[in-house]
């Protein structure tokens, strides 16, 4: 659970969350609300600020908040 806790992003969303996922699948009866705020805290702080301040709910939501956010850094250049 410590490396779960301890993982971040360091390429894009999506293969954050492909690890992220891999990780979690290997803990059995972690708690919802405990994965979402993992996944939140592993992200880049430009993200994770956009993220926290919509307060989403599940973890899909967070998911689709971070790619929606990354997409804008990435078109701001």
């Amino acid at each position: 659970m410590g490396a779960l806790f301890k993982f971040t992003q360091r390429s894009t969303v999506n293969t954050y969350l492909s690890k992220f996922e891999d990780l979690a699948k290997r803990i059995i009866g972690i708690p919802s609300p405990f994965l979402l705020r993992c996944f939140i805290s592993g992200l880049p702080l430009k993200i994770r600020r956009e993220v926290q301040a919509l307060q989403p709910l599940t973890l899909a939501q967070a998911v689709g908040l971070a790619c929606l956010h990354e997409e804008k850094l990435l078109d701001a250049g």
